[in-house]
């Protein structure tokens, strides 16, 4: 069991709606998190890193250290910001 990924994004895509059109926020995009193991995700300014730890989030993986299938949206509205560089 401890040699599988507690979380993994594979070929991850974020488009956000414009009234343009759609604009790619993110683009295959993948990575795993082992169980123990720290992962850095760096970038420059709007390069996605922010969007992809959200979409972790958002298929119910664990942000530091809480299970995000177990927040109500109130709830983890509070922590996900202040948990999370800038």
């Amino acid at each position: 069991m401890l040699d599988q990924p507690i979380a993994a994004i594979r070929n991850l895509r974020v488009e956000f709606q414009t009234k343009d059109g759609p604009v790619t926020g993110v683009e295959d995009v993948s990575f795993e998190v082992m169980p123990g193991e720290t992962v850095c995700i760096v970038g420059e300014s709007g390069s996605g890193k922010s969007v992809s730890s959200l979409s972790l989030m958002a298929t119910g993986g664990v942000w530091w250290g809480r299970d995000c299938r177990r927040q109500t949206a109130v709830r983890s509205q509070g922590w996900r910001g202040d948990g999370s560089a800038r």
